[in-house]
């Protein structure tokens, strides 16, 4: 009785690696078909749409960047100062920043 039921789980793990091994390959072969034709499409595509795509890409980068909190206050940090250095004696309250 253990040795049947043995053998029925051996026999059900080498038929789900084989089922495995076969989707893999399945989605090895998938997945270099896609890649050559994302890569004939993209050389079919004009440099000139390439390089106006790279330059809209990038600007949508360095629109999306975002400081981190040192970089802003080290910005808050150099306003300060040259509101001081500029208010030549007037006294002038900057806004508190809360910390959250």
């Amino acid at each position: 009785m253990v040795a049947e039921i043995s053998d029925r789980i051996r026999d059900r793990f080498h038929t789900a690696k084989n089922q495995i091994e076969e989707v893999q390959d399945k989605v090895v072969h998938s997945f270099t078909d896609v890649r050559e034709q994302v890569r004939d499409q993209v050389n079919d595509v004009p440099k000139e749409l390439r390089g106006a795509w790279a330059r809209v890409v990038a600007r949508l980068w360095s629109a999306l960047d975002v400081p981190s909190r040192r970089d802003f206050n080290a910005l808050v940090r150099r306003v300060d100062a040259l509101d001081r250095r500029l208010g030549k004696g007037t006294k002038k309250t900057t806004a508190k920043r809360s910390r959250s």
